[in-house]
C-alpha cells in the first residue's frame, strides 16, 4: 500500500497555505496599506530564522464521491524565530 496520495495532498495544503490567498490576496493586502503575515514576520526576526508549525492547517474541502476539491488554509501563522 502506498501513502503516495495522501502525502501529495499534504504538500499541495501546504503550497496553498504559502500562497496567502494568491496574487489576489496579496493585491488586497497591499491596496489596504497592510504587509502580509508572513512579510510581517520577515521584517521582525532574524533572516531565515522562522520555523512555521502546522503550515497544513485549515479546512479541506470534498464533493460528494468525498475527493478533496480545495483547500482553506486556517487565518493564522503560527511558528518561532530568532
Amino acid at each position: 500500500m502506498s501513502w503516495k496520495e495522501e502525502v501529495d495532498r499534504i504538500h499541495q495544503r501546504r503550497s496553498d497555505a504559502r500562497q496567502q490567498g494568491g496574487p489576489d490576496g496579496i493585491a488586497r493586502q497591499h491596496a489596504k496599506g497592510r504587509l502580509t503575515v508572513r512579510e510581517r514576520i520577515d521584517l521582525i526576526a532574524d533572516p531565515n530564522s522562522f520555523r512555521e508549525q502546522g503550515i497544513g492547517a485549515g479546512a479541506p474541502e470534498f464533493d460528494n464521491n468525498g475527493k478533496e476539491t480545495g483547500f482553506t488554509p486556517a487565518n493564522y501563522v503560527m511558528g518561532m524565530a530568532k
